[in-house]
């Protein structure tokens, strides 16, 4: 990845986490796994700044997911949603329950993603089924019949 920190308006730990996720993406899960714990080192940090910052906590969740810190990033998801729900700040909200069901897809919890994803797709957002069918966050639950049929494909 040729992008530095500065496409991210500076921000080093936007950029660690998705040079995590793309090279997770791109099946280089060794790179992947090395710049994600730096994120994870950086975000945690980051909540200890800030313990009430829904969006630390949401960072935080995803560097674990990234690294393989499944449950750990379940943790922080739901503490991101406890500090910023939906009913109070739809956008943020739902931004939140999206980086929830891809902490759970990354951490193989099929089930549960399906189910936040129908929470998501309840709520108006800018995610949508096909956007479901192509976002790489979401591999793992493709060729699932339930998520199948919540992005309206056939089951395989």
């Amino acid at each position: 990845m040729n992008l530095k920190p500065e496409a991210f308006h500076g921000d080093t730990l936007w950029w660690q986490i998705v040079q995590a996720g793309t090279h997770l993406f791109n099946g280089d899960s060794s790179r992947a796994s090395k710049v994600a714990e730096q994120a994870r080192h950086r975000a945690t940090l980051l909540v200890a700044r800030d313990s009430t910052s829904a969006d630390a906590a949401s960072r935080l969740e995803l560097a674990n997911a990234y690294f393989g810190r499944g449950e750990e990033a379940g943790e922080a998801a739901q503490t991101s949603l406890a500090h910023l729900p939906v009913a109070k700040d739809a956008m943020v909200g739902a931004l939140l329950i999206y980086r929830l069901a891809c902490g759970q897809a990354l951490a193989g919890e099929k089930q549960a993603a399906v189910g936040t994803l129908e929470t998501l797709l309840s709520i108006p957002f800018y995610v949508s089924p096909a956007w479901l069918r192509i976002d790489p966050n979401f591999a793992s639950l493709r060729g699932d019949s339930a998520f199948s049929r919540l992005t309206g494909q056939s089951a395989p």
